[in-house]
């Protein structure tokens, strides 16, 4: 069995590497676009890694050699040039989408609502520049394809929800996770257990800032910080989450600036006990698995389906409406049994042997 993946320069992608080459050895190819910069920035470079020019993806006639070979096509995101490039496919090639959130979170709007709560809303024209503002919408590149996609990976939660916007998707769901508890969490600390609140995942604003730092300020007391990452993301963004937070929480607050490997990020992690999420929609589905397996105390948006979703699989997780309440108790460690539960739940879905055998079912899909 052949199998070509279509995968962008994008830091999920090594880890995707090494597990598809355990699972299946000397039969993956990668096509990458070829980045701004001419090299690759975070896909390791193999040998079975193929630099090309957008051109390639838009040309069948191009991507015949290597496409129309592959008896098994995965497609890491939905762009534009990879919805372009099912044309080459052969009539019997299986076809694999991992749906990244970007490729397809537009039409779940509807029936979700929006990202942004109303003081992050109302903050967004000030640090959006103009030429990053919405212009008028292109229909999503699954959209034209969706008929032709056999299997595909999005977050269980979102699966009805897709198909009711999407009714040509009649694929098979299949579960293929981006990291493994062994590859992901057990990197750091063992633990996260002190006193200290993670808030939210980046510099992006569906975390909702502003409304999380509201949530938190009555809570707060004098021996926690809030330590917020904001390392990638909206750069102007940033600065006003970081001013309104040294404002509010003078030096209890910690904001991560710098970018940094995942070891000392995580060591950063070991005194945040708790952690506040408060995306309306599926975010920082890591962060979120990390802090379940290494004990710390997660809360979510009631919205958000990942809530119902960690829920389903057994986890205790918590809402963020127990902070808008005030709830003296929200703030209290977990129990030693739900430290153990949660890790227990996380290694059963993630765990490497997990993952290999979800991606090794893939060989048996037949068109």
């Amino acid at each position: 069995m052949k199998i070509v993946h279509l995968a962008p320069d994008e830091k999920f992608v090594p880890l995707v590497q090494v597990l598809f080459e355990e699972a299946f050895p000397g039969r993956n190819t990668y096509l990458v676009p070829r980045p701004r910069s001419g090299s690759l920035k975070y896909v390791a470079d193999l040998t079975n890694v193929r630099l090309r020019r957008s051109i390639y993806f838009k040309l069948a006639r191009l991507l015949a050699r290597q496409v129309r070979a592959a008896d098994l096509l995965v497609v890491h995101g939905m762009t534009p040039l990879f919805a372009k490039a099912l044309r080459a496919v052969r009539p019997d090639c299986v076809v694999v989408w991992v749906g990244w959130g970007f490729d397809y979170y537009r039409l779940l709007e509807d029936q979700l609502g929006g990202l942004l709560l109303d003081k992050t809303a109302r903050l967004e024209p000030e640090v959006t520049r103009s030429r990053d503002r919405p212009r008028p919408r292109k229909p999503l590149p699954i959209v034209s394809v969706a008929a032709r996609i056999d299997a595909f990976s999005v977050n269980p939660s979102e699966v009805d929800l897709l198909r009711a916007a999407l009714p040509e998707l009649r694929a098979t769901y299949h579960a293929l996770p981006s990291f493994t508890v062994e590859d992901t969490f057990d990197r750091g600390p063992a633990l996260m257990a002190g006193p200290d609140i993670l808030v939210g995942n980046s510099a992006s604003l569906s975390n909702n800032h502003l409304e999380a730092f509201d949530m938190l300020l009555p809570l707060l007391g004098s021996d926690r910080r809030l330590v917020v990452p904001l390392s990638y993301g909206n750069t102007r963004y940033a600065e006003r989450v970081a001013q309104a937070g040294s404002e509010r929480f003078a030096e209890r607050f910690v904001a991560l600036r710098n970018w940094m490997p995942i070891e000392a990020y995580n060591e950063q992690m070991r005194s945040c006990g708790f952690v506040v999420m408060n995306h309306r929609r599926q975010k920082a589905v890591g962060t979120i698995g990390a802090a379940l397996y290494k004990g710390a105390k997660v809360f979510l948006r009631p919205e958000n389906p990942l809530l119902g979703f960690y829920a389903g699989l057994g986890a205790v997780i918590h809402s963020t409406e127990a902070l808008e309440q005030g709830d003296p108790q929200a703030l209290v460690p977990l129990p030693e049994a739900d430290r153990r539960r949660n890790r227990e739940v996380v290694y059963a879905r993630w765990g490497r042997p997990s993952v290999l055998a979800a991606i090794r079912r893939l060989a048996s899909y037949r068109r």
